[in-house]
């Protein structure tokens, strides 16, 4: 539970990551739309599966 003076110090960001302008691999540009994130497991994690 948050209180009013905890409330006021909120920041929710509304996306989680931040899309780069660009590909590092291709050099295509990207927008928000475009990306798909997901996360990789380690191996020790893929391990225990």
């Amino acid at each position: 539970m948050v209180d009013a003076e905890e409330e006021e110090n909120l920041y929710i960001a509304v996306y989680a990551y931040d899309v780069p302008e660009k590909c590092p691999s291709c050099g295509e540009y990207l927008y928000r739309g475009k990306v798909d994130w997901w996360i990789q497991a380690s191996p020790a994690a893929a391990a225990t599966r």
